[in-house]
């Protein structure tokens, strides 16, 4: 058969299904965008044409790749997609939709068997259209997983390289809540005579700047020049963040106010196990002019940066006027800003590029359960309301990641696959991935990507962890 004559629409497989059903044939479906076609794909169709006799393979049209990819997609248009998957031997036909989703063409075609790729097996991913195929008397099957192969991942590791190559162009300006953070380590042997708690021999300490400094720590680590405002006290936790924030290449303009006490955070561990965290902190608001001289800072470091990252962590720096004063301020100047959330106000983010929430923080702004990607979808609609034009990037640790934009359809960012240590800091990671990426022009579901391989790289390690460039692309 030659090329063209595999190319059909769903008018003509439809008049050739009759036959093909009274010949006693095997119609077997399978659908996607088929973006940048690869190894995986061609082991997957041979995989889908061994479940019947007919394989027929649904493809996205270039409007509909650009509502589910993003408007970078799809690199290569639905002509030429059409034409190189009807060269391989195993695909008997090649069909054009331009739905989002296949329901309509196998509420038409009706094949025997529905193929989808084995990431929805577990549920984890929605599969609208199962409920045509079963109602019908169709079955839908899973086909095998073929690892390191998919387009996303190339496409990926393409755009990570020049994420990695183009960092250091890039100047980024982190405000918010700085904090340090002490680790106290050693092993426990015994239980106090004066209380059933654990005594812990301790055997060392470490310090690392945390909160709105980690998220500037990131940045630095990927080889951007970064810019870090915020308060700290004048007491032993301000000067040894100073002291680890020195030889960073981190830029200080942290601001000083002698009636504040320094975020301190402290974790005592015995051998794997945290045992307790004891927090010292002031969560007031700021003296009038410790705020003026903080706003002044940010205004001078914002006059060079690309990008603006806010960092709230509640302790009382982010108030809304200060956010809503900075995000004015960057967005007139046309440079991207990403917030890493704590308010329950998500309206006092309004304006800023994307809002970076876990499904906690997301619950608690809703005011709504958002434990699941039924109860998140329907919390969603109120917050967009409230943030417009912003868009939710919504953080969901094992489950990945989900982009809700406004006038768009849900992206969904599936977690990468890792053993998780410690999940501290990957909320400042994604925050820090997300202002790099955007500030070097790449579109937010591009950089969304990108943030969710980072995360789920700085969960790999204890305590908060600055992804490195090289372990980013040996991600993917």
């Amino acid at each position: 058969m030659d090329l063209e004559s595999k190319r059909k629409t769903l008018e003509e497989l439809e008049a050739l299904r009759a036959g093909w059903a009274a010949a006693g044939r095997r119609v077997v479906w399978t659908n996607g965008c088929f973006d940048l076609i690869h190894a995986g794909h061609v082991r997957s169709l041979r995989d889908a044409k061994a479940l019947g006799d007919v394989l027929i393979v649904g493809i996205n049209s270039d409007r509909s790749v650009r509502a589910i990819k993003g408007s970078g997609r799809p690199l290569i248009p639905e002509s030429d997609r059409a034409e190189l998957l009807a060269a391989l031997e195993s695909v008997d036909y090649v069909t054009v939709f331009d739905e989002n989703d296949p329901t309509a063409a196998l509420a038409t075609l009706r094949p025997d068997v529905h193929c989808k790729g084995a990431e929805y097996a577990d549920g984890s991913r929605p599969v609208p259209e199962r409920e045509i195929v079963l109602g019908y008397g169709g079955e839908v099957r899973f086909l095998p997983f073929h690892p390191g192969l998919s387009t996303t991942a190339l496409i990926a590791k393409s755009g990570l390289l020049r994420l990695v190559e183009s960092a250091s162009r890039v100047n980024i300006l982190v405000a918010g809540d700085v904090m340090l953070d002490e680790y106290v380590y050693g092993e426990a042997t015994r239980i106090s005579p004066e209380a059933p708690v654990p005594v812990v021999a301790v055997s060392g300490r470490r310090y690392q700047p945390g909160g709105a400094a980690n998220v500037a720590a990131n940045i630095r680590s990927m080889g951007a020049r970064v810019t870090l405002a915020g308060v700290v006290g004048v007491d032993a936790a301000g000067l040894r963040l100073g002291r680890e924030l020195e030889g960073t290449g981190i830029g200080n303009a942290l601001v000083e106010d002698r009636t504040r006490t320094t975020t301190l955070k402290t974790r005592i561990t015995a051998g794997d196990q945290q045992i307790v965290r004891f927090d010292e902190e002031d969560t007031g608001p700021l003296p009038e002019a410790i705020s003026e001289e903080l706003r002044r800072v940010c205004s001078e470091a914002l006059l060079s940066a690309d990008g603006c990252v806010i960092s709230d962590y509640a302790k009382g720096v982010v108030d809304e006027s200060l956010c809503q004063w900075l995000i004015a301020e960057a967005v007139k100047a046309g440079k991207p800003v990403i917030v890493d959330p704590k308010s329950r106000d998500f309206a006092r983010y309004r304006g800023a590029t994307a809002i970076t929430p876990n499904l906690k923080e997301t619950a608690a702004a809703a005011g709504a359960p958002a434990h699941d990607p039924a109860t998140l979808e329907l919390a969603i609609p109120k917050l967009l309301e409230s943030i417009g034009p912003s868009a939710l990037l919504v953080t969901k640790g094992g489950d990945g990641m989900s982009l809700f934009e406004q006038g768009k359809g849900a992206w969904h960012v599936p977690a990468t696959a890792v053993e998780v240590a410690d999940v501290t800091g990957a909320g400042d990671t994604v925050a820090a991935i997300l202002a790099i990426a955007l500030a070097l022009g790449f579109p937010l579901r591009d950089a969304a990507g990108f943030a969710n391989i980072a995360a789920g790289l700085a969960v790999r390690h204890p305590g908060t962890w600055a992804v490195q460039p090289a372990e980013l692309l040996r991600a993917v």
